[in-house]
């Protein structure tokens, strides 16, 4: 939801230029059941960077009036998909706004240049796929013009839970009527609730619990949000952690120890106090008392291994939290 606000935000400037094409797209390669899924993001990631450095896409400051930038921007986010016959399916969604190196007036004009130029980046992704050690899976519905719902390009990739769907669609109570912004905003709704994905009759498949952990093992610490050129700004550039951060919220403190005291304490007591904050199973008085303890016995010089040992007696066999 962070990251839909931020860019809904950055949109509104994004819009004001009438010459651009949106467009929604994947990237996607060939995948097989037992497949890595952190081995594909990592091909398709770097295929994504080869894509960007071609010059009739990114273009070329020393040769500008011959090969011109055409894609003016991008986000990007990874996604995967899984089925139990085929496993993780890795793709890279991305919203793109095109700045044709032509004027083109109508919009008749805009969609044959898109479809040529949608036909160009088809032969170059399935020439130099096979470079990343992957073979792409081209469908021409993975590379879209937004036309008059570019609000689906943010929404699709700003993938956000689906019980915020009543929150998302007051923002658009602001819209105005028959406007680009208006675009823009349906645009945002699809990245979050996708939209397309139901109105075709496609449903998530459900993760069975072991492999849920194998992606979170697989993917832990990738990076999982990118956003360049003209969508690129101060807050949409904001690093996952400092967009998590913001979600923080100050709850009623529970227990705390002196800053002298916590730098004494070995790692691995450490590792034990902060997993019960975070442990639902253990009621808030066992949090203090496993924290109380091991300051007391810490300040009276007790050896750290009979503090461990104290913290792990008090905590009840049953995992009861009530």
């Amino acid at each position: 939801m962070r990251r839909l606000f931020q860019l809904q935000r950055r949109a509104t400037d994004v819009e004001k230029d009438p010459s651009l094409i949106h467009v929604t797209g994947a990237i996607t390669c060939r995948h097989h059941m037992g497949g890595n899924p952190r081995q594909k993001f990592d091909a398709l990631s770097a295929l994504w960077n080869e894509f960007a450095k071609q010059p009739w896409v990114g273009g070329d400051k020393r040769l500008k009036s011959f090969h011109p930038k055409v894609l003016a921007g991008y986000f990007m986010a990874p996604e995967t998909t899984y089925s139990m016959i085929f496993g993780f399916h890795p793709h890279l969604q991305f919203g793109g706004s095109l700045q044709p190196p032509l004027e083109l007036r109508t919009l008749s004009e805009k969609e044959r240049w898109f479809l040529e130029y949608r036909d160009r980046c088809r032969v170059w992704f399935e020439r130099n796929a096979p470079r990343f050690g992957i073979t792409c899976e081209w469908k021409e519905d993975w590379l879209q013009m937004a036309k008059g719902t570019l609000e689906i390009v943010v929404r699709y990739i700003a993938k956000g839970e689906k019980f915020h769907e009543e929150l998302t669609m007051d923002v658009t109570e602001i819209e105005v009527p028959d406007s680009k912004l208006e675009d823009l905003d349906r645009l945002f709704k699809e990245g979050v609730f996708g939209a397309l994905k139901r109105s075709r009759g496609l449903s998530e498949s459900e993760m069975p619990v072991g492999e849920r952990v194998n992606l979170w093992n697989a993917t832990h610490g990738m990076r999982w949000f990118r956003v360049g050129g003209i969508w690129r700004d101060q807050e949409t550039a904001k690093s996952d952690e400092e967009t998590m951060a913001e979600d923080e919220t100050t709850d009623e403190d529970v227990v705390e120890m002196a800053p002298a005291a916590w730098d004494q304490l070995r790692g691995e007591i450490i590792h034990i106090l902060c997993a019960l904050l975070g442990d639902v199973r253990y009621s808030r008085s066992i949090v203090v008392q496993a924290w109380t303890a091991a300051e007391i016995m810490l300040v009276q010089g007790c050896d750290q291994r009979a503090i461990r040992d104290t913290i792990l007696s008090l905590l009840p066999k049953n995992h009861d939290s009530s």
